[in-house]
C-alpha cells in the first residue's frame, strides 16, 4: 500500500480528523475512518481508530503495519485484510490529490 506524502497531506488537510506524525524515514497516520470501504468492513459497534505505520522514501510512503483500536480492543490487522480495506482509499488519494 503506497501513497505520496504530499498528496496524503493535501487530503488530510482538506478532510480533517487525520493525524500524521513524520519521523526521518517513518510515517504514522492515525484516524477514525469515514470512507465506505473501511466502514463496511468494520464489525464493531463503535468506529475504530486506525493507526497505519509506513516507511518514507522520498515522497512515497509504503505502509507496512496497521493497528486498530475498537470495542474488541487493540489488534494488529492482517496486511492482506488491510489492503482490501485501505488500498482503494489510498489509490483515490494518489489519483485525486
Amino acid at each position: 500500500m503506497k501513497v505520496s506524502l504530499s498528496k496524503l497531506r493535501n487530503y488530510t488537510t482538506e478532510h480533517g480528523g487525520y493525524e500524521i506524525l513524520q519521523l526521518p524515514d517513518e510515517i504514522q497516520l492515525s484516524f477514525v475512518p469515514s470512507f465506505p470501504e473501511a466502514l463496511e468492513k468494520s464489525d464493531s459497534e463503535i468506529q475504530p481508530r486506525v493507526t497505519m505505520y509506513g516507511r518514507l522514501e522520498g515522497d512515497i510512503i509504503t505502509f507496512l503495519k496497521v493497528e486498530v483500536d475498537d470495542s474488541r480492543g487493540h489488534r494488529i490487522k492482517d496486511m492482506k485484510d488491510a489492503e482490501m480495506t485501505y488500498k482503494s482509499w489510498l489509490e483515490f488519494v494518489e489519483d485525486n490529490y
